[in-house]
């Protein structure tokens, strides 16, 4: 199986990333500054060789929210994007944040399950009895919606 990369990006906040390959591996970038969250991504590209990139998108983009964290996420989106044209072969995807905000409340009402996911109301979220940050479970989900729309053969 190839090493495929999820992301819940933020442009001035936790970025947070779930690494897949013959195991699940969870990772977050805390910083203000989106080029900071787009370096580690960067850096995680080149270490692992991905074949697919993965992250959450959204269309917070209202008369409310156009301030300075907006555009900086979308400019992390962009960067995002552009990967795939520095590095041959690798295929970058979205998936919505809708989608995975219904799944995480779909979890949280116990609606649905993910095997070694666990959420108890006023404790952290775990995966294989491991706390993760909310970021994390955000970018696990990401990886499980991609997983369940076949886009990919080599899941």
């Amino acid at each position: 199986m190839n090493k495929k990369l999820f992301i819940d990006p933020s442009g001035t906040g936790t970025t947070g990333i779930c690494i897949v390959g013959s195991e699940i591996t969870f990772l977050k970038c805390e910083n203000k500054d989106w080029k900071e969250h787009f370096k580690k991504i960067l850096e995680l590209v080149k270490e692992y060789s991905f074949d697919t990139v993965v992250y959450e998108i959204n269309n917070y983009v209202g008369p409310v929210n156009r301030g300075r964290d907006i555009i900086n996420l979308l400019k992390l989106f962009a960067a995002i994007d552009t990967l795939a044209y520095y590095f041959p072969g690798l295929k970058v995807n979205t998936v919505s944040a809708k989608q995975t905000q219904q799944m995480k409340e779909q979890i949280r009402n116990k609606e649905k399950g993910i095997a070694g996911l666990n959420y108890q109301r006023g404790k952290a979220w775990t995966y294989q009895d491991k706390n993760i940050s909310v970021h994390e479970v955000d970018a696990f989900l990401v990886y499980w919606i991609w997983k369940g729309n076949n886009y990919d053969t080599n899941k």
